[in-house]
């Protein structure tokens, strides 16, 4: 559906010919994607000019959304009214463009270690057979497959393979999976439902790999089940039955590496099956981290991120843990509870509130030449360390670093911005000494190259909460060694080049100990018990957002179980705080908005006596969050929030800024200078008598 420009101006600059510009450029982006057939290779000029086609429309689309942000009324020829609305339509149209041109590019996309192969293989300096890339059916006849070594040019070699696996594979198709066959290098007991018992040497087939560490895989008896990556040897092909292979030999085989070495369970493909295969992000193939360790530009012991993943999940997010949870009936809530005393939401205790500090993040591995750093940033969840679960919602820090010291990690306790506010609580209610606190350093960043973004795991920790006996650790800063892998990983070295096993001597040790990669995390007492047992049972967050949850938590109470309301009532709660509040709490700049109006009006207009009234001090969160919260929210100004970028941060927060300058939601909502999304003034009142005179 094209923008109608009506009898706006066609005038070069005005709102008229900027929409005439983005039906076109929409015109093109449709005309561009129906002509992709996806038939050309992977390394095929055509390929690579609908690539750049594609970069020239996105460019074209950022600059349209560049020039329409920029536009004001001056500039509208129409209704004064309808301008707000017409620009919402133009940067939606904008959005959907560019998202599908992202979609595309991906496909599309080209690689440098793909296009250096191929270039060989053109050459001649790679062999390249119907067992190297399977597009056709094979030919009969042996295939010989040579492999070229970088460098090594001395050390090529030629293997025979048989025709009975291809002829196989032709009577089935083509892209034929293979899997591999593994040797049980100990005897794995299974403790939970789907799991896959074996003893040691048993012969497994894997059916599926995953990043977790657990595959799945079934046995010579048929059976399936999930299976620990570390305690599996991957066998080469025709090992297993290979009279020449001592056991010595196959006991020299390091476990360790095996571990850490992401398996290929495939047979050869094309590049265009495997690269198509990364962008999907699927389990089984190949990361786009591990493709940038293997061209040097990532430490070994960098991972493609776990929580990182796991934070995009809804269910790990701090606005599912905010809101009440239903019991198994459907029918009540299980963490909340009325008081009709008090008539107030009832006080919850929980077996643990933890307050902890990270302060800084030392010797942390720099990333190689062709990436830039975007964001550097800490990751944390309750965590199980027994089970390897995540107990609690996902909570993020920004860090800085130094020029100076560009391998130290800082973070700010008690930042203002909150993004940076290293000071957190973390609240479950359970005191199993398998409980930990885990951290896990990221990095977003871009390539060079390409201007492809993603994040990478640089090392996590665990914090244990209780000793051994059962008792809470001490309040007391902790350096907490970093370790490489994932969470699900273990002995995996973050800085081989570092590490303690590398060398037997005394003296190295000790220097090698002063450059291990750690984390400094600090526990601090808590002293406002009442508050936190307003919050949910299970919660991670930012320290001084506790304050503002609790409040909600009441509100919500009050609103869903008031002795009021009908309790076959089943409508819908007609409230903006409690509708909205939960969303906010992913856009730090707007918690920054609401706890800047919450001390100025805090420390001007409240008594000491309010600040001890829970009714009061409700009402009076109530009323600081329409006056700052509920306007941003229903502005048709504030640009789109995104995660890690500096520059939108800078964008938002100088309009933020300049925004609450006044005051008050009715000075606010009332000014000619600002335009708004359509919203209904039934569910909510303004207190005109705080109006300025103008």
């Amino acid at each position: 559906m094209s923008l109608k420009s009506g009898s706006h101006s066609s005038k070069k600059g005005s709102f008229g010919y900027l929409l005439k510009r983005i039906d076109s450029v929409s015109s093109r982006v449709d005309e561009f994607s129906s002509h992709l057939d996806g038939s050309s290779t992977i390394t095929s000029p055509e390929r690579k000019q609908k690539y750049q086609s594609c970069y020239k429309l996105q460019e074209e689309i950022e600059l349209l959304s560049q020039q329409l942000s920029g536009l004001t009324k001056a500039d509208y020829d129409g209704s004064k009214e309808n301008f707000g609305e017409q620009k919402r339509r133009g940067q939606q149209k904008l959005d959907k463009l560019k998202s599908k041109l992202d979609r595309i590019s991906e496909q599309l996309e080209p690689d440098e270690v793909e296009d250096d192969y191929f270039r060989q293989m053109q050459a001649g300096d790679v062999g390249a057979s119907n067992s190297d890339i399977v597009t056709d059916k094979a030919e009969d006849g042996d295939t010989h497959v040579q492999d070229s070594v970088e460098g090594d040019d001395d050390d090529d070699e030629e293997e025979d393979e048989e025709d009975d696996d291809d002829e196989s594979e032709d009577e089935t198709g083509t892209n034929i999976i293979m899997v591999r066959k593994v040797e049980a290098l100990s005897d794995f007991k299974g403790e939970q439902d789907g799991d896959l018992s074996f003893k040691t040497g048993e012969i497994l087939t894997v059916i599926k790999t995953s990043e977790d560490g657990w595959w799945e895989a079934e046995n010579a008896a048929g059976k399936k089940g999930v299976v620990p990556e570390t305690y599996l040897k991957i066998l080469e092909e025709g090992e297993e039955s290979s009279p020449g292979k001592t056991q010595q030999e196959e006991a020299s085989v390091d476990k360790k590496e095996t571990a850490d070495k992401p398996p290929d369970l495939t047979r050869k493909r094309s590049g265009k099956e495997l690269w198509r295969k990364i962008s999907k992000g699927t389990a089984q193939e190949t990361s786009a981290t591990d493709v940038l360790k293997a061209m040097g530009a990532m430490p070994s012991g960098f991972r493609s991120t776990t929580l990182g993943k796991m934070v995009k999940q809804e269910s790990f997010q701090t606005s599912s843990w905010v809101m009440p949870k239903l019991s198994r009936s459907n029918v009540a809530y299980k963490d909340i509870s009325w008081d009709p005393v008090t008539k107030q939401l009832r006080p919850r205790v929980a077996k643990t509130n933890r307050i902890f500090q990270v302060l800084s993040a030392r010797m942390v591995p720099l990333p190689g030449a062709g990436i830039e750093v975007i964001s550097r940033h800490v990751r944390i969840v309750i965590w199980d360390n027994s089970s390897k679960k995540a107990l609690s919602n996902i909570h993020s820090v920004r860090a800085t670093i130094s020029d100076k010291d560009p391998l130290t990690w800082t973070f700010n306790p008690k930042c203002p911005s909150s993004v940076f506010d290293s000071e957190c609580l973390a609240r479950i209610n359970s005191n199993d000494d398998s409980l930990v606190i885990l951290f896990e350093l990221n990095m977003l960043y871009r390539r060079t190259s390409t201007g492809e973004r993603s994040e990478v795991a640089c090392g996590w920790c665990a914090m244990k909460l209780f000793e051994e006996n059962g008792a809470p650790v001490p309040n007391k800063t902790y350096e907490i060694p970093l370790s490489g892998g994932t969470p699900y990983d273990t002995g995996v070295d973050l800085d081989p080049a570092v590490s303690l096993k590398a060398s037997t001597n005394r003296f190295q040790q000790v220097v090698r100990a002063n450059r291990q990669p750690r984390l400094t995390v600090k526990l601090v007492s808590y002293q406002r018990k009442e508050m936190y047992d307003m919050l949910p049972d299970t919660l991670l967050t930012c320290h001084v957002y506790a304050q503002f949850i609790s409040l909600y938590r009441q509100l919500l109470t009050e609103a869903v179980m008031d002795e009021w309301r009908d309790s076959q009532d089943a409508g819908f709660i007609m409230d903006t705080l409690i509708s909205t509040f939960p969303k906010i709490l992913y856009t730090t700049d707007v918690m920054d908005a609401l706890k800047r109006c919450w001390d100025e009006k805090n420390k001007r207009e409240l008594k000491r006596s309010q600040r001890r009234d829970g009714a009061h001090m409700r009402r009076f969160f109530r009323e600081v969050y329409m006056d700052s919260v509920f306007p941003l929210l229903n502005s048709a100004e504030l640009p789109p929030y995104i995660w890690g970028s500096d520059e939108r941060e800078k964008e938002r927060l100088s309009w933020i800024l300049a925004y609450c300058e006044k005051r008050t939601a009715s000075e606010l909502l009332f000014s000619p200078d600002r335009i708004y999304k359509p919203f209904n003034v039934d569910r909510f009142t303004l207190d005109l008598s705080k109006l300025t005179p103008t």
